[in-house]
């Protein structure tokens, strides 16, 4: 162990005696002053003697103190006590001003403090904008968050002063005097500006402040306007301000006064975007013309080097991207020394990246796709024709059911006349043949109304089959192949040529 680590303890022991402290306001000075001499053993004594005072002080003195000897310990190699004064330090003040801190020191505050104070400082810009409109609760909940991102008494000052005028805003007087006072102690000459501070709210802030009333002329809200936003095509997903307000026509839509920004996007259109200025109380339309999103074409061969021609324009050489073609058809010539001419009709939607890869013949002339012919569908059937076949099904299903009955009471029929034959009474026998003539006349009737509806059922069927040949004399198709890949889906393209 060296000399200097034998009599650091000595030291302190000195430094404690020789340096005793009254009163918390002494505190202050004496850190402040050896921390600025550089004493840093001096500083870490005070502050450790003047934990004890510190009860029911400034909580902004204390949490100056309590950084000084923070910054003081790290300097010593005191990490766990200078980690603990700063957490006590950032619970009392949440924004401290680090600019005169050692690099140890100013690292350490950062890492405990940065992530938060930048989300408190957004919290902030958010918690302002919605008190300037008037939505104090959202505003409120916001500022809140806010309390860490002060950087200075001023700033953390006006922070409460938002706080209480939030407050006062939704009626709560005594609540919004009691964060007026907390912001006085921090600055008393702060005069809060901008839209949404009613003369009501600067006064209760001057009184808590205690100073005279200033002449403070109120801003009166402006009130809203109105905006309708008309696309052509219509049914475009329109923003206003980067806020989805619906598909178009948007009809009045209720919107800050001043310049609003607007935008519209319609499928296979091109975005389209502009501002609009919205005077208060008034009605404003704004109509947008969308245009429809230019095409995109790749031309590949093989061999590569061929003339692309597009509707008899000279494009580059393959492989050839070729851009801003408008939507529909179009007539593409593919031209190459020593090889065959090809031509094709591309057929291109709004806003699609097509591609077309060609192999080139040799010789000369020029090189027609294959053509195959298809034979068309059956027609569909028309309405005369549906009721035909209903009709056919229906005598179809009744002679079936009729079927069904002329066999049951024909079987009953032949019971009736074994039992007529068995009998030997003469009452069974009376009574068996009357049976079986009875069963056996209503057979042969419900065979006769089954025959009947089996002819119905034949005549419908083949007065369609004779109107289906009637309306099948249509030509076959001739279908061209063209080896036309879209980015989206592999496989050829047809194109109908009737």
């Amino acid at each position: 162990m060296n000399v200097r680590a034998r009599i650091a303890p000595f030291a302190l022991l000195l430094f404690a005696a020789g340096s005793p402290v009254t009163s918390y306001a002494g505190v202050i000075n004496d850190v402040r002053s050896a921390f600025t001499a550089k004493n840093y053993a001096k500083v870490y004594l005070i502050v450790i003697d003047g934990v004890a005072k510190a009860r029911g002080e400034d909580p902004g003195s204390v949490a100056e103190v309590l950084l000084l000897g923070a910054a003081s310990a790290f300097e010593m190699n005191k990490a766990a006590k200078a980690r603990t004064w700063l957490r006590e330090s950032l619970k009392l003040d949440p924004a401290p001003d680090s600019s005169g801190l050692p690099p140890t020191a100013k690292a350490a505050l950062e890492k405990a403090h940065g992530p938060a104070l930048k989300r408190a400082e957004k919290a902030f810009e958010i918690g302002k904008e919605r008190f300037h409109r008037l939505v104090y609760r959202t505003a409120e909940r916001e500022l809140k968050k806010a309390t860490a991102a002060a950087r200075g008494k001023e700033a953390l000052a006006l922070v409460f002063v938002y706080l209480g005028a939030c407050r006062q805003g939704l009626g709560d007087a005594g609540g919004a005097r009691a964060l007026y006072d907390r912001a006085a102690k921090l600055s008393k000459t702060l005069v809060p500006t901008g839209a949404g501070f009613t003369n009501e709210m600067l006064a209760l802030w001057d009184e808590a402040r205690g100073v005279a009333k200033p002449k403070v002329v109120e801003i009166p809200v402006e009130p809203d306007g109105f905006l309708s936003v008309v696309t052509t095509p219509a049914g475009a997903r329109v923003w206003v301000d980067e806020a989805e307000v619906g598909v178009s026509p948007v009809l009045e839509h209720k919107v800050r006064p001043g310049v609003r920004k607007v935008r519209a996007e319609l499928a296979q259109h091109q975005a389209s975007e502009g501002q609009v200025n919205v005077k208060p109380g008034a009605k404003r339309e704004y109509k947008i013309t969308l245009r429809i999103s230019p095409a995109e074409l790749r031309v590949e061969t093989t061999p590569p080097g061929a003339k692309v021609t597009v509707d008899g324009v000279e494009r580059d050489e393959t492989p050839a991207t070729i851009k801003g073609l408008p939507p529909g058809k179009h007539k593409l010539v593919v031209t190459l020394p020593k090889h065959k001419i090809v031509e094709r009709e591309i057929d291109l939607a709004p806003g699609q990246s097509a591609s077309v890869v060609l192999a080139l013949k040799k010789g000369g002339g020029l090189d027609r796709p294959p053509v195959i012919v298809v034979e068309p569908p059956p027609p569909p059937y028309t309405e005369t024709q549906k009721s035909k076949r209903l009709r056919g099904f229906i005598a179809l299903g009744t002679s079936a059911l009729l079927g069904g009955g002329a066999a049951f009471f024909l079987v009953r029929s032949g019971q009736a006349m074994n039992d007529y034959r068995a009998s030997t009474t003469q009452a069974d026998i009376n009574a068996n043949y009357d049976a079986a003539k009875l069963n056996q006349t209503l057979g042969f009737a419900f065979l006769g109304v089954t025959s009947a509806a089996l002819v119905w059922s034949a005549i419908e069927f083949l007065a369609l089959a004779r109107d289906r040949r009637r309306t099948a004399k249509e030509p076959a198709t001739k279908v061209t192949l063209l080896p036309l890949v879209a980015p989206t889906r592999a496989g050829f393209s047809l194109v109908v040529q009737r």
